[in-house]
């Protein structure tokens, strides 16, 4: 893969529009046909190492030993900064492609298809740590999302999520991006801790946030 090709991903990011009504976000990517085209493959380069190296640090300190699950995970790339022995990984992605790539390399793991809208646990399983690393964006009501999402929490588990900081201000992404802080100024998201991460050599920057429990879920606006 060359330099230019690269960062298709990230003009996939930048190029993707808003939707004009008022329902909610309308993510405009295919996302089988991305992984099929292999357009997501820089993921697994060093250019993303301090993005992941910051969820993955994230998860380390606040979890000594525990169940994770990755929403949206794609082909799994976030367990290459995981430490087996002391975490218990789950993840699930849209695409196909994805996760039988993901399970062709990680086959100890539970990596299942699926989306973030029909998700759920299995009975009576919770989870310390939830992931959306660049994954909320995707998603027509993201902070619903991310309101159902803790539900499947345990009384002390976390959510992290990262943050692409898209240029294109009509983006879903920047749209998602100001709708989250809006929760977090009107006092309804309790942010614990937050790192921005800049790739110097193309100028990409994303904001990574710990979560910890609101005080009722019922904070959330849908």
């Amino acid at each position: 893969m060359t330099h230019e090709d690269s960062r298709q991903g990230d003009r996939s990011r930048e190029q993707s529009a808003t939707d004009p009504s008022q329902t909610g976000f309308s993510p405009t990517l295919d996302w089988e046909e991305t992984f099929q085209r292999n357009v997501w493959d820089y993921l697994g380069e060093v250019g993303e190492t301090p993005r992941y190296a910051v969820v993955a640090g994230y998860i380390h300190k606040l979890l000594p030993r525990g169940r994770i699950l990755d929403v949206g995970c794609g082909e799994g790339v976030l367990l290459d900064y995981l430490d087996p022995e002391r975490i218990d990984y789950s993840g699930f992605d849209i695409s196909p492609t994805a996760v039988t790539r993901a399970r062709r390399i990680n086959v100890d793991a539970k990596i299942t298809v699926g989306s973030m809208d029909d998700f759920k646990p299995a009975e009576n399983e919770t989870y310390e740590i939830i992931v959306f690393n660049e994954s909320l964006q995707s998603v027509r009501q993201p902070i619903e999302t991310l309101r159902r999402f803790f539900g499947f929490l345990t009384p002390s588990g976390h959510i992290i999520i990262s943050l692409f900081h898209n240029r294109n201000p009509e983006s879903v992404g920047a749209l998602c991006t100001r709708s989250f802080k809006a929760e977090i100024q009107a006092g309804r998201v309790n942010v614990i801790a937050a790192s921005e991460v800049l790739n110097c050599e193309s100028g990409l920057k994303w904001t990574i946030y710990c979560l910890g429990r609101p005080r009722t879920i019922e904070t959330f606006d849908g």
